[in-house]
Parts: structure tokens; C-alpha cells; sequence
């Protein structure tokens, strides 16, 4: 018996920083579990610019279903006008590419990203400590390329505003609280 020093104690632990701005939002780890690479630990979500309505649970499941073939997923939400925001193609729960914002697209209904991601902890590894990387532009579009990204469709009429632009973020004023008091 007896008990560990403080410097046994600081080498077990230590603190883990999410390389992207985030909330999170789903914690797969606890302590004393042991994980593997492919295991997320955490999702983090970017809660700044968007509201979505979304089955997490059905969002997760797609990601432990998955057998470790991918890098990444992403929520989708279908929208009236992908032009505004830029467009996501998939088939067969994953990504196939991004599409940016463009005249051709504007007023076309369309999958765009809605800000859910769950990312393995190979991804997270792998980005140095002294980078802030984007994960739409400088992570996700090689994973894409190499069919490592999973998406999932948000539940059809699922909630969805972007926040980011000042008309939205007013309509948001007057739908939010009806949104998240409904039964």
C-alpha cells in the first residue's frame, strides 16, 4: 500500500484540446477505459452559426456502425435553397464531394452540411498542436477524396436555421422558443 506521488499522478493524466472551436456535445470516453484509434472520444459541434434539430442518437449509431472504415461524419440537412450554402453530395451514407455556393445552384433544394461532426481520434492525433486547422477546407476534402466521410441525413422537417446572417438570426428571435417548447 501507499500512495502515489504527485508526479505518478500528473503522468497518468493530461489535458486534451479539441483543435476546432466547438461545444461538446456527445463524451464517448471515461476514465480508466481503454480506446483505440478509430474511438471517437468526443463530438464536438460548432453551435455558433447554426440551430439543428437532430437524432443524436441515430447520428451516433451511424458512426458506431460503421467498423471503423471512416474518418469522419457529418450531418445533413435538406434545405429549399443549397445555393445559399453550398451543397453536399452523398450516396450510400458518405460523402462524395462539396459543393461550393453559386449562381447555377441558387433556389435548388439540396443536402448541405449542418455542423455535426464526430471525427476518430486518428484525425484528432494527427493534427499538430501548434495549427488551427479548418475542418471543411483543410481536413475533410482529403478524407472525401478517399471516401473515409460518412454522412447522415437529419430526420425529414428536422428543425434548421443558420444564425450566422443577421435576417436569419432575427427569425431565429421569434422560432427558437416555439421550436424548443413543442412536446
Amino acid at each position: 500500500g501507499g500512495t502515489a506521488s504527485h508526479t505518478e499522478r500528473a503522468a497518468s493524466t493530461f489535458a486534451l484540446t479539441a483543435p476546432l472551436a466547438g461545444t461538446v456535445v456527445q463524451k464517448k470516453a471515461t476514465i480508466g477505459e481503454l480506446g483505440s484509434p478509430a474511438d471517437p472520444l468526443f463530438s464536438v459541434a460548432d453551435l455558433s452559426t447554426v440551430w439543428i434539430e437532430a437524432d443524436l442518437t441515430r447520428f451516433a449509431a451511424a458512426w458506431a456502425g460503421n467498423g471503423g472504415a471512416l474518418a469522419a461524419q457529418m450531418l445533413l440537412q435538406r434545405v429549399p435553397d443549397a445555393g445559399r450554402f453550398g451543397a453536399v453530395e452523398s450516396s450510400g451514407g458518405r460523402v462524395l464531394a462539396f459543393r461550393e455556393k453559386d449562381a447555377a445552384s441558387s433556389g435548388r433544394p439540396g443536402l448541405i452540411n449542418a455542423g455535426v461532426y464526430v471525427v476518430s481520434r486518428e484525425i484528432v492525433a494527427g493534427i499538430s498542436a501548434d495549427k488551427t486547422p479548418s475542418l471543411e477546407t483543410d481536413i475533410l476534402p482529403p478524407l472525401v477524396a478517399a471516401g473515409r466521410v460518412g454522412a447522415v441525413e437529419a430526420v425529414e422537417g428536422s428543425y434548421f436555421v443558420d444564425i450566422g446572417v443577421p435576417e436569419s438570426y432575427a427569425r431565429a428571435q421569434t422560432e427558437l422558443p416555439a421550436v424548443r417548447t413543442r412536446p
